[in-house]
């Protein structure tokens, strides 16, 4: 009975509540709702724990070491591609943000990771899972299921590009965590994809603005 409710509420909070937003989405509220939500399961996540959050939150000097070398290679790769991706499907946005507005484009560098990057990794990792783990009790199913519920998050975009790079962003972001359970060092991996995405102009089809112009 247990298992049947978690999957229920794993249902409404990472794929029902996505489609309800993406349907009627007022402009303006997703942040508002993101971080709202964000609250609510990290209040849910320390009942359960009693884990003291802030160094579980900000525990940045203690990122392992041997991390940084294959979450940088790792990034590099995935970088050249969204590179090549944007210079072969939107040419005219390669860099077009930082070169048009940098103004805006550095308050983006300095916000999202705080604004966006925090609540979508308490969301999508830190409470998932922990509260998932008997749903998916082997690490290939938890990584598949926090991709998909990633990827689901995005479907307000209303793009295909939006909500495949986020299945694939939520597949490392899931293995990074799984690997390593350290919250920093998602924040930071999460921050360095995103900031790239909006240099190059792949940010477009993330922006909840534009998504009235994107179609499936």
């Amino acid at each position: 009975m247990k298992r049947a409710l978690l999957s229920v509420e794993w249902g409404i909070i990472y794929l029902l509540l996505p489609v309800m937003l993406a349907l009627f989405m007022v402009k303006g509220v997703l942040f508002a709702a993101l971080w709202f939500l964000a609250i609510i399961l990290l209040v849910v996540f320390y009942k359960r724990t009693k884990l003291p959050l802030k160094p579980i939150l900000f525990n940045f000097h203690t990122i392992p070491k041997d991390a940084w070398r294959p979450m940088l290679s790792r990034f590099a790769v995935c970088a050249f591609l969204m590179t090549a991706f944007t210079y072969l499907y939107v040419p005219e946005r390669l860099f077009q943000f930082p070169s048009e507005k940098p103004l805006l484009w550095l308050m983006v560098m300095v916000f999202y990771p705080i604004l966006s990057v925090f609540p979508q990794e308490v969301m999508y990792r830190l409470f998932f899972f922990e509260r998932y783990q008997s749903l998916f009790p082997n690490s290939t199913r938890m990584i598949a299921a926090s991709a998909v519920a990633f990827a689901m998050g995005h479907v307000m975009f209303n793009n295909w590009v939006a909500i495949i790079l986020s299945l694939i962003g939520g597949a490392i972001f899931a293995h990074t965590y799984h690997k390593h359970q350290h919250f920093g060092l998602l924040w930071v991996e999460h921050a360095l994809y995103g900031c790239f995405l909006f240099t190059i102009g792949l940010g477009w089809f993330f922006y909840h603005g534009a998504a009235s112009q994107h179609h499936f």
